[in-house]
């Protein structure tokens, strides 16, 4: 409503007027329009009268319309300013850190893929030679043909199972513990073991050993 530049104003007093920043020709009833609902001339009045005795505005009014001052309009104006370069600045501080920040966040993460990446590639595998594996076994002094080793892994594209090998000197080590395990007996040998420990026996007790049914006789019977 105020103006904030010079304005000049042709109907006040029936002249023209140079309104300076910080004031306005207006009237009550343009007030009112202003204010709304529920708002009288008394009330706009009695506000005015209000505002004049604290200072904070003065008027001068006629039969048409109002001339209202704003007191120390610079004053205000200039804190006001000051305020929104306050709080622009804040904002533009705040931007700046929030960018910085997922500016930061974004290299992190190029960082770590980049990392992932280098470290994909150091941990590729690279198939040995015949002469890399006789040297690890015989080092590590492993029971496993090298040969045999680097054959069987040769042809079917160094993989274990469907899953490319990441280390041939762990599957060494594996074919070397694989090879100390004590192999499952058959049914049949378990027979002819106590077969023959019965013999013994019936050697060391004096009996005929042609003269006994053995289990494995029992066995080729069924």
């Amino acid at each position: 409503m105020v103006n904030k530049t010079l304005k000049i104003v042709n109907d006040y007093q029936g002249r023209p007027y140079d309104c300076q920043p910080g004031q306005m020709v207006t009237s009550l009833a343009s007030i009112k329009k202003l204010c709304g609902k529920g708002v009288t001339i008394q009330n706009i009045r009695t506000s005015l009268h209000r505002f004049e005795r604290f200072g904070f505005l003065t008027y001068q009014s006629t039969k048409s319309n109002r001339l209202i001052t704003i007191c120390h309009w610079e004053t205000w104006q200039c804190e006001e300013t000051q305020a929104n370069k306050a709080t622009n600045k804040r904002v533009t501080n705040e931007s700046q850190t929030a960018n910085k920040h997922l500016t930061t966040n974004k290299k992190d993460k190029n960082e770590k893929k980049d990392k992932k990446r280098e470290g994909t590639k150091r941990e590729r595998f690279a198939p040995p030679t015949l002469e890399e594996i006789q040297s690890f076994i015989q080092q590590e002094n492993y029971e496993v043909d090298g040969a045999q080793f680097y054959h069987y892994y040769q042809a079917n594209g160094w993989q274990v199972g469907r899953v490319p090998m990441r280390s041939w000197q762990a599957a060494v080590a594996k074919w070397h513990h694989s090879s100390r395990r004590p192999k499952k007996k058959t049914a049949m040998e378990i027979l002819e073991e106590d077969d023959c420990e019965q013999e013994a026996n019936d050697c060391h007790a004096g009996l005929d050993p042609a003269s006994r049914t053995t289990p494995y006789d029992l066995h080729a019977q069924t």
